[in-house]
């Protein structure tokens, strides 16, 4: 057995059935090894092995100590500091079970605490800590984490001011963040992009649809891999920006979202649209035998150089035609390859989720007007007739 000094290892130790005498699997654990004695030393060093390794198995007989040691004479003996609990032991090499396992790391343990303001009893919560290990062990594998809501403090309000947060509360249920990924052409010059909000889904029990349309003021957009934010604009911006126009707005699910809220000030839109000018190190384009060459810039001019790869290094041959989206390069004809060249754009949004996971007479009446915003518009077309016949 090989134990070198100033290492650290997860270090087992043998049983009674193993013949050490003694139960010492109670020291189980990792370990610094930071020093080696002969059976000499130890006693020269005045050492004692009750208080310094009997004791921490539970033996507190005095008599045991004398019988064990006789088998310990030959002995190395290694004083070891516990890493995962405070003791410190000095530990005859025939009692360790094996070979010690040096393979060990550092991992941290990691806690999530999350405020969850103000509310009249914790028992409002009394679901939430299922809710969350559920989806813990569900999207990350997490089986052995434990939740719990816990108070903290308390902070005294006017019954008014706290129902006026529990109003703002239920307005902003059912409202969920999503993320949808949308490939961008890179291009020489500002271009614009429609983006249509897809229906994506929520990841529950029953897979459950969310109603298409993204509230204005949540929108987030990034790319690349420093995260880069595109900023809101207008669609007179001349740098690179997303914005919307008049006939991207829903006017009737904008509407019920003002009536479930005062304070929304937002819009919901079908879509916006992406202005950007982006630019790569270099450009692929593929041949229909799916050769591929590149190009420094996006778009190549007769008698550019082209290259064998990506890295712009390797010189494969000159352009002797273009003609829109596709060169030729030593007479094969090669397309630009879309795909290849994109640039991918993290768009972030919260939109509106009618059904949502516990239902109440609330989530009933948001999910009816939803479901009947067609009903509703048929209606007021209907009343438009009407009208006007009675006017004529």
């Amino acid at each position: 057995m090989i134990i070198r000094l100033d290492q650290c290892y997860k270090i087992n130790f043998k049983t009674t059935d193993d013949g050490a005498g003694a139960n010492f699997s109670l020291l189980d654990g990792f370990y610094e090894v930071v020093r080696s004695y002969g059976w000499n030393e130890l006693n020269g060093a005045k050492i004692d092995l009750q208080a310094n390794l009997l004791a921490h198995t539970g033996i507190t007989d005095g008599t045991a100590l004398t019988t064990l040691q006789q088998n310990w004479t030959n002995d190395i003996f290694y004083y070891c500091i516990g890493m995962d609990q405070d003791r410190q032991i000095w530990v005859p090499e025939s009692i360790i079970k094996g070979y010690p396992d040096p393979r060990i790391a550092s991992y941290k343990k990691l806690g999530l605490v999350v405020d969850l303001g103000l509310f009249a009893d914790k028992d409002d919560f009394s679901t939430l800590s299922t809710e969350l290990l559920n989806y813990l062990k569900s999207n990350y594998g997490i089986d052995d984490a434990d939740a719990s809501v816990t108070v903290y403090g308390n902070e005294w309000k006017t019954i008014a001011e706290f129902n006026e947060t529990n109003i703002k509360r239920k307005s902003l249920q059912g409202l969920v963040f999503t993320t949808q990924h949308n490939a961008i052409s890179p291009s020489s010059s500002l271009t614009d992009q429609k983006i249509v909000f897809e229906q994506p889904v929520v990841l529950s029990k029953k897979n459950e649809n969310i109603i298409p349309g993204a509230i204005s003021d949540s929108i987030g957009i990034t790319y690349g891999l420093e995260l880069t934010k595109l900023p809101h604009g207008t669609i007179d911006s001349e740098t690179q920006c997303w914005y919307y126009k008049e006939e991207d707005i829903l006017p009737n699910n904008t509407e019920l979202e003002q009536l479930l809220n005062i304070n929304f000030n937002a819009v919901i839109l079908s879509a916006i649209y992406i202005k950007t000018k982006f630019a790569r190190p270099s450009y692929a384009w593929t041949s229909a035998s799916l050769n591929t060459i590149y190009t420094t810039t996006r778009d190549p001019m007769v008698d550019s150089i082209v290259y064998a790869d990506k890295t712009t290094v390797n010189e494969r041959g000159i352009v002797t035609s273009v003609e829109s989206d596709t060169l030729v390069v030593d007479g094969i004809s090669y397309e630009f390859n879309v795909p290849a060249n994109a640039i991918m754009l993290d768009i972030t949004y919260r939109c509106r989720n009618t059904k949502v996971k516990y239902d109440s007479p609330y989530s009933a009446a948001i999910r009816y007007a939803y479901e009947n915003i067609n009903l509703r518009q048929r209606i007021a077309a209907l009343e438009e007739i009407i009208e006007n016949q009675v006017s004529e």
